[in-house]
């Protein structure tokens, strides 16, 4: 699924992009539960020389890329509803799993510039921010690195448009850092940040 920010509207309501958060709370605290288990048995398998105790069951991970590739396919054809109530179950099955929030991210920036409404475009606009913010917080540098440099990335260009500056600059940053990943947006975020810099 491509990143999809052409049309952002300044009417954002940043306040409550804040408030975000607080709506999907326990799903948030499940997954940073589960990202800190991943990073202890990162750090255990490091120690013992193995990676088998991080790597995910083929089945699972099967699943989960296939639910994905429904959903790309949900939004092809522009059907938001249906994608969003799948994914919102998908939070369910597969607690921690930042793809999962980064595909929210992704379902409603398509439903925003869809929607014809200014009112209802900031709102889809501003629950795309509040679930790549997610995404990034809980997805993990050593196992998600290109999903974290996508989900910085897109964050920066919706702060960008916002007129946000510095605060889009540290999300560039935070991407420029993660390096060129394959998968990743470095860039795509150093092309961002040049853009602010050119800005008179």
């Amino acid at each position: 699924m491509s990143n999809v920010f052409a049309d952002m509207i300044a009417s954002f309501d940043v306040a409550r992009e804040k408030n975000r958060l607080a709506e999907f709370k326990e799903a948030r605290e499940r997954g940073l539960a589960a990202r800190g288990v991943r990073e202890k048995e990162l750090a255990a398998a490091r120690e013992s020389g193995t990676t088998t105790a991080v790597t995910p069951n083929d089945a699972g991970r099967a699943r989960l890329i296939g639910r994905l590739s429904e959903i790309e396919d949900l939004l092809n054809l522009k059907n938001y509803q249906d994608a969003e109530t799948r994914l919102r179950a998908m939070l369910q099955e597969f607690p921690g799993e930042p793809r999962v929030f980064f595909a929210l991210g992704q379902a409603y920036s398509l439903a925003a510039r869809d929607a014809f409404d200014e009112n209802l475009q900031a709102q889809r606009l501003d629950r795309a921010a509040a679930f790549y913010r997610q995404a990034a917080q809980i997805a993990s540098r050593d196992t998600d690195a290109a999903l974290l440099s996508r989900a910085h990335e897109a964050l920066g260009r919706i702060l960008a448009f916002l007129d946000k500056p510095q605060e889009a600059a540290k999300e560039f940053e935070a991407a420029i850092q993660l390096g060129p990943i394959a998968g990743g947006a470095h860039k795509e975020a150093l092309a961002g940040k040049a853009a602010l810099t050119a800005k008179p």
